[in-house]
């Protein structure tokens, strides 16, 4: 019984993911950040928040200058289980998608603003996709309404959100929703 229990405790924090924590400090650095986001909250069906971020590349996007193709935000952070087990399934997608037209942004909540530990994380996982830091919770804000992390916010080339998945997400399962959503 015991047993049981704690596979069923493993089993729903890796479905439900980790509680989100809101980012207080940063150690500086070229980590990109989120700028400013507009109002609204995140709603399928519905357009999503506008955001003006910069990425750890130094890109400047807005989510204007993306429309015509798919978004995915990606929320996480490095103290996150589920956050380390998908993000090799992010790489994959992305591998797979973003010749076709998919851009995906990695957005940290970590609380940590660890710039060295970020860095770390996302070598480790070998993550070419383009990456910003919420240390102000404002695309959290907008986008987290569960307040778990993971979590994956699927936007349209019209700038509404498609989907929203909170918890871990896998390769095969993200493919073939895009498929499913006309990507």
């Amino acid at each position: 019984m015991k047993r049981f229990l704690t596979l069923l405790l493993l089993l729903l924090l890796f479905l439900v993911g980790c509680q989100s924590e809101s980012a207080t400090n940063d150690n500086g650095g070229s980590g990109g950040a989120v700028e400013q986001v507009g109002e609204g909250v995140a709603q399928v069906g519905s357009a999503a928040p506008a955001f003006t971020l910069t990425t750890d590349r130094g890109e400047r996007l807005t989510l204007e200058s993306l429309r015509g193709g798919p978004v995915v935000l990606n929320f996480w952070a490095t103290w996150c289980p589920p956050c380390r087990l998908e993000m090799p399934e992010l790489q994959a997608l992305y591998e797979e998608w973003q010749p076709k037209g998919l851009t995906m942004i990695g957005v940290e909540v970590d609380s940590s603003g660890n710039l060295a530990e970020s860095a770390n994380f996302l070598a480790e996982a070998g993550v070419t996709f383009p990456v910003t830091r919420d240390l102000g919770a404002k695309l959290e804000g907008a986008y987290l309404l569960r307040n778990a992390l993971p979590t994956t916010v699927i936007i349209d080339g019209e700038g509404n959100v498609a989907y929203i998945h909170s918890g871990a997400i896998t390769q095969p399962f993200l493919n073939d929703k895009l498929i499913e959503l006309g990507f």
